[in-house]
């Protein structure tokens, strides 16, 4: 049977109708192939629908191209930037969905496409009477691309305000997601001229290098001063009033040393033995 000629006009555009950016985005095997030393020749970087970025500029990083796309069942703006010499790609949650908690349906299409993450990390934590603050990160390494869900936000019963972002950008960026550490210390206390050694209660705390912070063993962030906590040791001084503790914990033999100043003298010295585990954190 012949197929009349306007029907196969109508029918061949829809065959050979070019890829979506949003399917561009989970095609696992192009991200794989990535050059991201020509990040501009790519076919997504010459997607048709990207038009020029007017809105105001970050200071660490430079905007070229935006779009609306369709992904995960919501609404995000795609945005081309350049951050030195590297060139990224960034979804972002619109402010319209910043309401709805979009991490998981993000984090359930990053499996379906990338598979199970390299990372995942999830410093979330709820202080007594106020809402919960999330913050999970989710890192999938394809190839030479990184792909990085970010989700940070606060959330209490029907109220939410999320951000989720997706980045795509070099393996070479610095961008790789740091495993929080839990550290749990033995102390004891020697007095300024005494050699008897006084136990003190276990020291408990997470290393969170990824964002410079001391947090609680719940993740609730630790206020310090000094804070060291790239290398070997680990710094950081704690103070309470005219009262200031200073600490250090070997990496490498998990030896903690601290001491003990009241109103800028020093009053005692802290030594203990720490154990280091990373964090297992919960599905995104």
């Amino acid at each position: 049977m012949k197929i009349p000629f306007f029907l196969f006009c109508a029918v061949v555009p829809l065959l050979t109708q070019a890829a979506t950016l949003a399917d561009r985005l989970g095609d696992a095997g192009m991200w794989r192939a990535m050059d991201w030393a020509h990040a501009s020749a790519s076919p997504v970087w010459n997607e048709h629908s990207w038009v020029d970025y007017l809105g105001e500029q970050p200071g660490n990083e430079h905007r070229s191209r935006i779009q609306r796309v369709m992904l995960a069942g919501g609404e995000w703006h795609a945005i081309l930037s350049q951050q030195g010499p590297e060139a990224r790609l960034t979804l972002y949650t619109t402010q319209d969905d910043a309401t709805r908690n979009q991490c998981h349906a993000l984090y359930q299409w990053g499996l379906q496409h990338f598979g199970a993450p390299a990372r995942t990390t999830d410093a979330s934590y709820r202080l007594a009477g106020r809402p919960l603050h999330i913050d999970k990160h989710v890192q999938w390494d394809l190839g030479q691309t990184r792909v990085t869900e970010d989700c940070q936000g606060q959330q209490e019963n029907r109220f939410q305000f999320v951000i989720a972002t997706l980045h795509f950008d070099s393996g070479r960026a610095p961008s790789e997601l740091q495993a929080l550490q839990s550290w749990r210390c033995s102390r004891q206390l020697r007095t300024a001229g005494s050699h008897a050694a006084h136990p003190l209660n276990e020291m408990s705390v997470i290393v969170d290098a990824g964002a410079n912070t001391l947090r609680r063993s719940d993740n609730v962030p630790i206020r310090t001063r000094n804070l060291t906590l790239v290398g070997d040791p680990i710094r950081f001084s704690l103070q309470q009033g005219d009262t200031v503790n200073d600490y250090r914990i070997e990496k490498t033999t998990g030896a903690l040393e601290g001491t003990l100043w009241q109103h800028g003298a020093q009053q005692a010295e802290v030594s203990g033995q720490c154990h280091q585990q990373s964090v297992t954190p919960a599905q995104p």
